[in-house]
């Protein structure tokens, strides 16, 4: 008798047992698929983002572009001439339009990286060239301030696996920081140097600006977080640029650290990886669509594209304007055109050193131009170059016959770097 109740009551509880076993298995289930649903959500948010993004690049580029290349073309030809207060005016219009270019292209690189849009292109580079490059581009804005920016590299010829573009792009974002929140007559520090006993290479950027509290510096690196100290002295951004550092150093497989002290300073530091170099010194060259020379416009002197002829391909006809306005201030001749089949008549008609076409022509208009550019004999030597919205892989691009690729919107430097070694005149810097 006993052993029938006690039977029962195992039965019994193996049977609640098993109840409660399938209830958890559907509660669990039903769990996995409600996180299953918000996993796809979150997707198809951050996608969402990404093609606002791309959006926001196609209304906002040209335009932008039309402002700085005219701002730079009225510069040059009656800058000198002006008002000192209509000076100051065409001043801030340039200084302030290059802000809104960088904002907007940081917005755009964060958004692809957030959606995986973005992707690294890593080669062999010497790092020091690509530090000295930014330092000279950002050179006018130590000056104003009267703060001395020192370069030091333990090793001049250290190279590292890294996309090039990300690499400058990253140190100008650092260096940027750092003469925002230097106070004038303050100091910049750009160290390069090997990072033993590890195979990596450290850059940091220190400056002897106000420094970020602890509980600040755990949070500098996230999205749309920023330093409020900064904020309130009117030098903070809205918190993208070190968030982009830190994307970027991570798809190219480095890290990205910062130290600070309040009162004293603050260094960023990021390691990469470091490439030794072979017993005869040998390494591989950058990509054909890297361009090394980073130096400004003013550098050059009076007319650096004198005796060339360009082709500039635009629906915008604000953004093809001021392109060709820029241009024939550099001291080119110019032509612009707003259709593929207008461009195909101007080619027959006349060599160009150099067509630049934007990529948003109407459906596939800007690649059945390359193809038909190309195709005509006496078009073989025209270098092309393609303003492009978004990444173009190199390799698809140069196999579609384009020989450059400049990402918009364009300012003055950009514009020159893409156009100086165009076609038979090699201009060397």
């Amino acid at each position: 008798m006993v052993a029938t109740i006690v039977s029962i009551v195992a039965f019994v509880v193996a049977l609640v047992a098993f109840a409660r076993a399938c209830a958890d298995h559907i509660r669990d289930k039903k769990l996995n698929e409600e996180l299953r649903i918000k996993i796809q959500q979150a997707q198809q948010l951050l996608q969402q983002r990404g093609d606002l993004a791309n959006e926001i690049a196609h209304e906002i580029k040209n335009p932008l572009t039309a402002i700085l290349c005219s701002a730079e073309t009225l510069d040059m030809l009656i800058g000198q001439n002006l008002h000192e207060d209509h000076r100051r005016s065409l001043h801030y219009i340039k200084e302030y339009g290059d802000n809104l270019l960088r904002l907007v292209s940081d917005f755009l690189d964060v958004s692809r990286a957030e959606s995986g849009h973005i992707s690294a292109r890593p080669e062999v580079t010497t790092v020091l060239p690509c530090v000295e490059s930014v330092i000279g581009l950002l050179r006018a804005n130590a000056i104003k301030k009267n703060i001395t920016v020192h370069c030091l590299a333990t090793e001049p010829t250290l190279d590292t696996q890294f996309d090039p573009r990300h690499l400058k792009q990253i140190v100008f974002n650092l260096l940027h920081n750092a003469l925002k929140f230097t106070p004038e007559n303050g100091e910049i520090h750009v160290i390069v140097e090997r990072d033993f006993p590890n195979p990596s290479i450290k850059i940091t950027v220190s400056d002897s600006g106000p420094g970020i509290p602890p509980e600040e510096r755990e949070r500098l690196f996230r999205l749309y977080a920023r330093y409020e100290g900064h904020a309130a002295s009117g030098s903070a951004g809205i918190g993208l640029g070190l968030a982009l550092c830190k994307s970027l150093v991570e798809l190219n497989n480095g890290t990205i650290e910062c130290e600070s002290t309040v009162g004293v300073g603050t260094a960023f530091k990021i390691f990469i990886p470091f490439v030794a170099r072979t017993a005869e010194g040998v390494r591989q060259q950058s990509g054909a669509f890297v361009v090394s020379d980073d130096r400004s416009p003013m550098q050059f002197k009076n007319k650096p594209l004198c005796g060339q002829s360009f082709l500039v391909v635009d629906q915008d006809e604000g953004a093809r304007n001021a392109i060709a306005s820029l241009i024939n201030a550099w001291g080119g001749v110019v032509d612009g055109v707003s259709q593929a089949t207008e461009a195909v008549k101007a080619l027959q008609e006349r060599n160009y050193d150099a067509v630049m076409i934007d990529d948003t022509l109407a459906g596939n208009e800007s690649l059945d131009l390359v193809r038909k550019i190309r195709d005509e004999q006496k078009s073989k030597e025209t270098t092309i170059i393609v303003a492009a919205t978004n990444p173009v892989n190199p390799e698809v691009a140069q196999g579609m016959g384009i020989d450059k690729c400049v990402a918009k919107p364009l300012n003055g430097k950009l514009l020159l770097k893409s156009l100086l070694n165009s076609g038979k005149y090699q201009i060397t810097h």
